[in-house]
C-alpha cells in the first residue's frame, strides 16, 4: 500500500488520463498468498485505468519500468478487452 501515486505518476507521464483506486484486503487473513510465485500482500491497492488498446502498451511499460515487481511498489499488472468485462455484466 501507499505507492498508487508513483504507479498512477508513470501512467499519466505515458499518457494515461486517470484512474481509479481501489483499497482491498485479501480473505485469508494471517495467510501468506502467492501468485506465480510472487507473495500477495494482505491489504493491497489496485489501481484501474481505463484506456484505449493503441496506449495500452506504452503505458503498462511505463509503469512497469517505474514502479514494477523490482521495485518498492512491487506492481503486478495485466490488461483486459472491454468486450470481455461488459460480456461479465451481462
Amino acid at each position: 500500500r501507499g505507492h498508487a501515486d508513483t504507479v498512477m505518476d508513470a501512467a499519466r507521464a505515458a499518457g494515461a488520463a486517470g484512474g481509479t483506486v481501489l483499497h482491498a484486503k485479501g480473505t485469508q487473513p494471517g495467510e501468506s498468498s502467492q501468485f506465480f510465485g510472487l507473495s500477495i500482500a494482505e491489504e493491497k491497492e489496485m489501481l484501474l485505468i481505463l484506456t484505449a488498446a493503441g496506449d495500452r502498451s506504452r503505458i503498462m511499460r511505463a509503469v512497469m519500468d517505474h514502479a514494477g515487481v523490482q521495485s518498492p511498489a512491487h506492481t503486478v499488472m495485466f490488461s483486459c478487452r472491454w468486450k470481455a468485462w461488459r460480456a461479465c455484466a451481462a
